[in-house]
């Protein structure tokens, strides 16, 4: 069975509606993702939106104008020498640029292997529901149809649970209160338990109704289970890496070395015979290079946030969410997707992240997650 022309229509936008509610809330709206042609040079390099420009700018002409204003100071006043012997800033240099690429790779990596997991988790939610509508679409009775929204809803639950976590965590500062701490343990519970309770809506086809044995061979009720195992597995790959995050003392020594470096580097460079506008140039592209390394580093080690080149996993289970609802139709039937979105729009509503209500706090109901 097709996806009608008319409830695909209502379906777009009520998803529209949604994403401008989202939008408009407070907390977090929805992130224009970072795009770029690669082949325009020119629209590369001037492109501000995403780009490390707005932040290393300030820093770079701070440095710049403190070295103009020592080689004012030092080329003029013949009886004033501010220049330093430069070799030693040469050593520290490759230290610099040793801990500054390590922790790029290092944090570039981590970035990398958490979107693989972000991408497992929400791709094997889908396959769950395809496999499971797949199996049973044949059998239009009441029963089938209502395992088939629990099954579909139970993706539903864990992904957003998984989503509510990571937004949340990305929300909290280096400072944590205590209740704040409470409160992301407990975020970080929830998709252990709505694992557990989309199982329990899988097997529920033998055991809360009947004999009714939607799946004929055991191997096929096994591979679902499989699939939850895995969504599971993958969200907590991704709860590892959050946290062990980078080893402080290396991001300490880096930083302070780097600091060091670049404020005194114009007077190392006032040893040459470098000219006013020769020094500066060089001293402007030394310290967006470095310092951008820095704060692209900075970036990255949360790619959960609402920063500009951060995951969009709120959208990315939003996608899921219209691929589970498709094979829901394409499988089952229009009541069906019907009574599902309508219970997936109440569960959705609750969170802070996908909902335009308010959110529910966490600390009011720390016990019941992932559970009725």
């Amino acid at each position: 069975m097709c996806w009608g022309k008319t409830d695909s229509q209502r379906m777009r936008r009520g998803a529209l509606k949604r994403a401008k509610s989202v939008k408009s809330h407070a907390v977090n709206g929805d992130k224009n993702v970072v795009t770029y042609c690669n082949a325009n040079h020119i629209s590369v390099m001037t492109q501000l939106y995403g780009s490390v420009w707005p932040t290393v700018l300030p820093f770079c002409l701070t440095n710049t104008i403190s070295c103009a204003l020592l080689w004012i100071v030092d080329k003029k006043f013949d009886n004033i020498d501010l220049s330093i012997d430069p070799s030693g800033h040469k050593y520290i240099s490759t230290l610099v640029s040793f801990l500054c690429i390590a922790r790029v790779r290092l944090i570039y990596g981590y970035s990398i292997k958490a979107r693989e997991m972000l991408s497992v988790t929400t791709q094997y939610a889908h396959d769950l529901v395809d496999m499971a509508t797949a199996l049973t679409g044949d059998d239009k009775s009441l029963e089938a149809k209502e395992w088939r929204i629990n099954v579909a809803l139970g993706a539903i639950i864990f992904l957003k649970d998984c989503m509510d976590a990571l937004s949340y965590n990305s929300e909290l500062t280096s400072t944590w209160t205590k209740e704040q701490k409470h409160v992301r343990t407990e975020l970080f519970r929830k998709p252990i338990f709505s694992a557990l309770a989309w199982k329990k809506k899988i097997v529920s086809h033998r055991t809360e109704f009947g004999s009714l044995n939607l799946i004929d061979r055991p191997v096929h009720e096994l591979q679902l289970l499989s699939l939850v195992d895995q969504c599971q597995d993958a969200f907590s790959q991704i709860s590892s890496l959050i946290n062990t995050p980078f080893p402080f003392p290396l991001v300490q020594m880096g930083r302070t070395l780097l600091i060091f470096w670049i404020y005194t580097l114009p007077l190392a460079l006032l040893h040459s015979s470098y000219p006013l506008w020769g020094i500066c140039m060089l001293i402007f592209l030394l310290t967006y290079g470095f310092f951008g390394l820095e704060f692209v580093c900075i970036e990255l080690s949360d790619p959960f946030g609402d920063d500009a080149n951060d995951f969009d996993q709120v959208n990315l289970a939003r996608m899921t969410f219209e691929d589970i609802y498709l094979s829901v139709c394409r499988n089952g039937s229009d009541d069906e997707l019907s009574k599902l979105r309508n219970k997936a729009n109440i569960i959705l509503d609750e969170s802070r992240f996908f909902g335009c209500n308010t959110w529910l706090e966490v600390k009011q109901q720390p016990r019941t997650f992932g559970r009725g």
